[in-house]
């Protein structure tokens, strides 16, 4: 039998709008929602962060405190705590004693570039939120302050990982730690380093997705453009601004496909030798057969035709295998069943007449 809900509660907005927008509710989205918690749907979100101000002006500072305060989103939810950390140049995040929406700038001072002696490098912030159903809630995407304690010592930071070899498709992440400044964009080269094709993207983490679809290894080689927060325009691109050191990804083809039927006998004479092959599979390097217990590979193994002398026992059975490998992946194998029986004719002897 359908139920609907005829009564607008404002304890939960999320029943209210099911009402509003005449939406059927069963007994069981009801029990669901009462043994969940009414406040656990969109719990402690938004959680984000921003420096008040604009950016890179107000969350980057070369030998003074000229970056702002931090000013928090505030969340849904009730009960609310806070808990804020740190990180200095990708290390572990750390703890301080902060339990506010808000971080305030001489929070930013007392709390994090003091213990650190006011290290160079990039300050990742992020702010966790809690209440009274914890389980929903996540930590706020980090925001960076960028600090450098002299106009020599900036830095365009370390992108990780340095080199990477993988199978096509190659998709990952790139990510830039203790540089001195924001990102401007980052860069991509396939020859070495001798022309660079800019890509826009002005966060620390640059996502790649590589295909190679020839027997060739690739490499894509990758870095940030950070800006001078010392010298020159700060918020655009000059000639002061620094580079990331290259993270570098080569990517050898991937798994070719699988091969075709095998050409042979199914049914041979045990101790005989034979010949099995298959059709050359496009970008394969190698191949690799296998035959039943008994048999013997006499020649071939790696090519697309092998040689073989069958098994001596009469009745033995098995199968005959090959996958095709483009040397980094191997693709699914291509089976042949044999089997070693003596198909010679039986002999008649008569007897010899009188």
């Amino acid at each position: 039998m359908k139920n609907y809900y005829q009564k607008s509660f404002s304890v939960n907005p999320i029943i209210n709008w099911a009402y509003e927008k005449k939406l059927l509710i069963t007994p069981l989205l009801l029990l669901c929602l009462f043994f969940n918690g009414f406040d656990s749907i969109g719990q402690c979100t938004p959680n984000t962060l921003a420096f008040q101000g604009s950016q890179p002006i107000y969350n980057s500072a070369c030998g003074n405190t000229s970056y702002q305060n931090v000013v928090g989103s505030v969340p849904t939810g009730s009960g609310q705590t806070f808990i804020w950390e740190y990180s200095l140049n990708g290390g572990p995040f750390t703890a301080i004693a902060v339990t506010s929406k808000d971080l305030s700038k001489t929070q930013i001072t007392n709390l994090i570039l003091t213990p650190n002696g006011f290290l160079t490098g990039s300050y990742e912030i992020r702010r966790t939120v809690t209440d009274t159903d914890p389980d929903v809630c996540t930590s706020s995407t980090s925001i960076f302050l960028y600090y450098a304690a002299v106009a020599g010592q900036t830095t365009g930071g370390i992108a990780s990982p340095a080199t990477l070899a993988v199978c096509s498709p190659a998709v990952g992440s790139i990510v830039v730690i203790g540089n001195t400044g924001p990102v401007l964009r980052w860069e991509s080269s396939t020859d070495g380093g001798n022309t660079w094709t800019p890509i826009a993207n002005t966060t620390n983490t640059l996502n790649y997705n590589i295909i190679n679809n020839i027997n060739l290894a690739i490499t894509t080689c990758y870095r940030a453009l950070i800006d001078d927060i010392c010298t020159g325009s700060v918020g655009s691109i000059d000639a002061n601004d620094d580079y990331s050191t290259q993270s570098c990804i080569t990517v050898s083809l991937g798994a070719p496909a699988t091969p075709g039927a095998i050409t042979g006998d199914a049914i041979v004479c045990p101790n005989s030798v034979k010949i099995y092959s298959i059709l050359p599979v496009t970008n394969a390097a190698s191949y690799t057969w296998t035959v039943p217990t008994g048999w013997t590979i006499n020649s071939g193994q790696g090519t697309n035709e092998i040689e073989v002398t069958s098994s001596t026992t009469c009745g033995a059975t098995g199968n005959i295998t090959v996958t095709a490998s483009s040397g980094c992946a191997t693709s699914d194998p291509s089976t042949l069943g044999v089997s070693a029986v003596d198909t010679t004719p039986p002999s008649i002897t008569t007897p010899a007449s009188s």
